[in-house]
């Protein structure tokens, strides 16, 4: 059986030299949950269990060990480290530490992350594997809510660290911060998302020349308002290099911004911009002119 490990520090910084081994049990324990539960998500063929080492005479600063014990013919190329779910664990700490209990006010999908921002207007992004266990999973925030109310209830308790094993800060909390960091609904799937699609072609039904507003295009079957944001066309526009026909079509790049329904959990299309023009198609490859009524604008 092969072990890979890594550690972190955990430190309680207390107002007496005594610890109550109620918060004790309760915060490691939830730790430890919390922990399992996001290997399941990244290593479902390891086992993990996590192990403490004394420190030297610091009372109450404590060495975790996650170990992965990889099962029986799995090849480790396929399965993450312990040091990604110390990763995954201070991340997730830090996304409930920067929502503070409350619900984000915006949550989009771009690539491989989520851009989320809370209530304070602030941006932070999170890897979608870190969002997804966070979100789908009751068990962890279950656990971290158990984590922090046994902080809040221990009086003598005035800040939790954890560290890497460099001693660099992962996450930290203090005795004002554990109340809004307890009894945290689960936080709901994402509501926002944007679909990046390819090589799409539009059909042009009417020109506008200005950024900030939208041209309108027939799209399968539907006519759409999508802004152009690539700048670059745009500009050859300005150089009055293009000149365009009602049925013409670009061959664009565009991303679609969608909305979901809490209840019906239905997908909806909420704007559009272009972000890449490929090229521009002529209808018919005849002569090209410009919609009446329409001038270019500097």
């Amino acid at each position: 059986m092969d072990c890979k490990s890594n550690t972190f520090f955990l430190k309680f910084d207390v107002d007496a030299h005594t610890m109550d081994v109620a918060t004790l049990s309760a915060t490691l324990m939830s730790l430890t949950v919390v922990m399992q539960e996001i290997n399941r998500d990244v290593n479902p063929s390891a086992t993990l269990t996590t192990k403490i080492n004394s420190v030297g005479h610091a009372s109450f600063w404590f060495e975790v060990s996650p170990v992965l014990a990889t099962l029986p013919l799995i090849s480790l190329a396929t399965l993450s480290n312990a040091n990604e779910i110390i990763s995954f664990l201070s991340a997730i700490l830090n996304l409930r530490k920067f929502l503070r209990g409350e619900k984000p006010s915006k949550i989009e999908a771009t690539g491989d992350s989520r851009v989320i921002t809370n209530v304070k207007g602030d941006i932070t992004y999170i890897d979608n594997r870190i969002y997804n266990s966070y979100t789908s999973n009751p068990s962890i925030n279950e656990s971290l809510n158990t984590f922090n109310k046994a902080l809040k209830e221990d009086h003598n308790i005035e800040t939790i660290t954890i560290e890497d094993q460099n001693k660099k800060p992962l996450y930290s909390a203090t005795r004002p911060e554990f109340s809004e960091l307890t009894d945290c609904e689960l936080l709901s799937e994402a509501l926002i998302r944007i679909q990046e699609r390819e090589q799409l072609t539009l059909q042009i039904a009417r020109v506008e020349f200005e950024k900030s507003s939208g041209w309108v295009f027939s799209y399968e079957g539907f006519r759409i308002t999508a802004r152009i944001d690539d700048n670059d066309y745009l500009l050859k526009i300005r150089n009055r290099r293009e000149r365009f026909a009602r049925g013409d079509q670009l061959l664009v790049d565009m991303n679609i911004h969608q909305e979901q329904d809490p209840e019906s959990k239905i997908w909806t299309n909420k704007a559009y911009r272009i972000v890449k023009v490929h090229d521009h198609l002529p209808l018919d490859g005849g002569t090209i002119e410009l919609f009446p009524g329409h001038s270019l604008k500097s």
